[in-house]
């Protein structure tokens, strides 16, 4: 196949049901942080490469879309939202007070790995400027209210705290690659990984029986006191304290059953300052949602500025949503509009005055009843008008299907119910309409005869096509369609 025909890998499109369904997942969470405050900003997808390539907010090479600009300059794809942000508050705002924004938008990552997304969206929060337990705890409450503002109900937020981890590491005396690989270790759970490391490395026992136990402290609130028995220094027994005050105002927010504990989690250990998390569920395979504080974040910035926020994964988002059967659901099309020929500019006005009345409506172009039927079963539109002439005065609203004529709905019965595989059949007030055969008015017309007003005028050879009600010719193949203003066709 040629490369044109198709997509780099890691990216992909949204057809239209994917489409809609991140749009109104998007939506909801961005109406969500709107409401509690945030204002939104944006950021260019390119920025400098400098950015990411030292401080805290280096980002391995490897990660990195290099674009070479035309002075020579090194430019990347954004590899994530939160970097940039820090750079707009750190040059470009009053930093005297705090300020809350979000975003939404796509970021980069050039090796994403096995079966993941290399342009991948994310929305997200950023509190710049304070520093407090209650702060964090609002930040969490509003990944809680905002994962449910999108349908998901069954999702937990793992909270950990990156001090503690950093207070067990500074007893150990590693050198950086030593605790890297260490880091990697306890974040993947691999216990035997750790049991070699220690063993590797001769750690004193009460140390080792620290590591060791480390990856196992999850659970519950009570986790919080068995691992003060092991914090032997400052920073530890803070980070454990500081855990146990946001939990206590997120309880008190009646949050508590969405809230789990993990001290081995570490997130991005050299990104984060304080408190970290993710959010988790059962119904997708990794994290549909991340975060903490960065309090050193803006040092690349020569500023010290405190920070907290989260970002949530909008395609892994969408995964769990569909697993866990709390899709949005697509709506159908209220009304498909069909008209015959002549009639475009009132069949215009028309669907105009439906749309103002809150209607979505559908101009289908058919110009024919039986293909608007057809049109209205493979759209799945909830119903159909087929406007046969215009009119001056209010026809009000469709509250069936219809045909639109003289300024009067005449109802289309059991129009899906009675069509047959040919899409021949339809039923006006209770009357068969068929490409041979008809009853108009109790009156039946077929090829070669027709009965109008209880007389029957079969034998004056009425053909095929041709056949006169009330002065107006009806059409076999086209027996719904007109001109304009009633007029036969």
């Amino acid at each position: 196949m040629k490369v044109k025909y198709k997509l780099p890998i890691g990216f992909k499109d949204y057809l239209v049901n994917d489409c809609f369904i991140k749009v109104d997942v998007e939506n909801n969470i961005i109406n969500t942080f709107l409401h509690h405050g945030f204002l939104r900003l944006d950021t260019p997808s390119i920025e400098y490469y400098n950015l990411f390539s030292d401080g805290v907010s280096k980002v391995s090479d490897d990660k990195l879309f290099k674009i070479t600009d035309t002075d020579g300059n090194l430019l990347v794809l954004r590899p994530d939202m939160t970097t940039p942000i820090s750079r707009i508050v750190s040059t470009k705002l009053d930093v005297k007070t705090h300020h809350k924004f979000c975003y939404l938008g796509n970021s980069f990552c050039l090796k994403a790995g096995s079966n993941l997304d290399r342009e991948f969206t994310q929305a997200g929060v950023e509190v710049i400027g304070k520093s407090c337990a209650v702060a964090d705890a609002e930040v969490i409450a509003l990944a809680i209210e905002s994962l449910r503002a999108t349908g998901l109900k069954d999702f937990l937020i793992d909270i950990g705290q990156v001090n503690f981890f950093k207070g067990v590491l500074k007893e150990l005396n590693l050198s950086e690659a030593d605790t890297l690989e260490l880091i990697d270790l306890i974040d993947r759970k691999d216990m035997l990984g750790v049991q070699v490391f220690v063993k590797a490395n001769c750690l004193r026992k009460n140390v080792m029986d620290s590591i060791l136990r480390l990856p196992m402290l999850f659970g519950g609130v009570e986790i919080l006191d068995k691992a003060l028995t092991f914090a032997h220094n400052d920073l530890s027994v803070n980070a454990i304290n500081n855990l146990k005050e946001i939990y206590k105002y997120l309880k008190s927010f009646g949050l508590e059953n969405y809230i789990s504990f993990d001290l081995s989690l570490v997130n991005n250990y050299g990104y984060y300052s304080g408190v970290v998390y993710k959010g988790l569920t059962k119904y997708f395979g990794a994290p549909i949602l991340s975060g903490g504080r960065y309090d050193e974040l803006c040092l690349s910035f020569d500023k010290k500025i405190p920070a907290t926020g989260f970002a949530i994964g909008i395609s892994n988002l969408m995964s769990a949503l569909k697993n866990e059967g709390n899709l949005p659901k697509i709506p159908c099309v209220d009304i498909a509009v069909g008209f015959c020929d002549g009639v475009a500019s009132f069949a215009h006005e028309y669907i105009n005055y439906l749309i103002g009345e809150g209607f979505v409506v559908d101009n289908s172009f058919c110009n024919t009843l039986e293909d608007l039927i057809e049109y209205k079963k493979q759209k799945k539109c909830d119903k159909c008008v087929f406007i046969k002439n215009s009119c001056k005065q209010n026809v009000g609203l469709p509250k069936f299907d219809a045909i639109l004529f003289n300024g009067k709905y005449e109802e289309i019965k059991n129009c899906d119910d009675n069509m047959d595989k040919q899409n021949k059949n339809c039923l006006v007030n209770d009357k068969n309409i068929n490409n041979e055969s008809c009853v108009v008015n109790d009156k039946n017309i077929n090829n070669e005869s027709c009965v109008v007003n209880d007389k029957n005028v079969g034998d004056k050879n009425i053909s095929n096509k041709n056949c006169l009600v009330n002065d107006k010719n009806i059409n076999n193949k086209n027996n719904c369609a007109c001109k304009d203003e009633g007029d036969a066709k």
